[in-house]
């Protein structure tokens, strides 16, 4: 697994042996929450910004031990694109049991906290987030009643490409290994998406019609039509080849 690196091991074994308590779990079960879950640049973000736009959604923040970054020349800000924590924060929050899941990230650890469901749900809201495939996997094993859980995909790898180097600044960087195992960790999701049918896939074409889709499942549980959601796994299984394609032509 490309995600579990470059961390100390007794942080490691906490995130492994990390139970959600039983009263957070129970406290849950009835949050209404939309997690859009992805590779990188699909576009989850800027679907999110779309639903936000309906007041009957509010933002779950999640948090990471990561420094903030600048994305599209504008810095990233606590509590808003995470609730950005030191390492020993992080440990403080798992050893509390604050988390309903945690995970390492490349080297980092990432988690949504307990407390972020419950103030969505205290402004009787419905929660919508970006989290990782292991956070959201894990989030899928509670049991909640009203939880849905997306898979963004981009429209094609060349799409998807240029996306991700305009992230990046133009350029996907010259560090061959970094590129290597940000490739390696979309194909990973990838795998594991396509071999999962609790998650339901969306081809984020254009973001608002994306949102559109995405508001009507979580508000009144209409999925995409059958012809959509096949058209989605096709381009799924065909982005997924392409990246092991790009990997093979780095040299690996």
């Amino acid at each position: 697994m490309v995600y579990n690196i470059q961390m100390d091991t007794a942080t490691q074994q906490l995130i492994n042996d990390y139970q959600t308590p039983a009263s957070a779990i129970e406290r849950l079960r009835n949050v209404k929450a939309v997690i859009l879950t992805g590779i990188t640049a699909a576009g989850k973000n800027t679907i999110i910004n779309d639903i936000l736009a309906d007041d009957r959604f509010a933002e779950l923040v999640t948090s990471t031990t990561r420094l903030p970054r600048e994305n599209n020349g504008v810095m990233e800000q606590d509590g808003v694109a995470y609730h950005f924590l030191t390492q020993d924060q992080a440990i403080e929050k798992i050893k509390n049991g604050e988390y309903i899941e945690v995970a390492n990230v490349h080297g980092k650890i990432y988690g949504s906290l307990v407390s972020e469901f419950e103030r969505i749900n205290d402004q009787d809201k419905i929660a919508i987030g970006d989290i990782d495939y292991q956070g959201a996997a894990n989030l899928l094993n509670f049991g909640m009643e009203n939880l849905r859980v997306l898979f963004i995909v981009p429209p094609s790898f060349e799409v998807w490409l240029a996306r991700l180097t305009n992230r990046s600044g133009g350029s996907l960087g010259e560090d061959k290994e970094e590129i290597i195992q940000r490739f390696k960790s979309a194909e990973y999701e990838l795998e594991n998406a396509l071999n999962d049918p609790r998650f339901v896939p969306i081809m984020n074409i254009d973001s608002a019609q994306s949102a559109k889709e995405i508001i009507e499942f979580a508000v009144n549980g209409t999925r995409p039509a059958p012809e959509v959601v096949e058209e989605a796994y096709r381009i799924t299984k065909e982005l997924n080849q392409s990246i092991k394609d790009y990997i093979n032509q780095l040299g690996v």
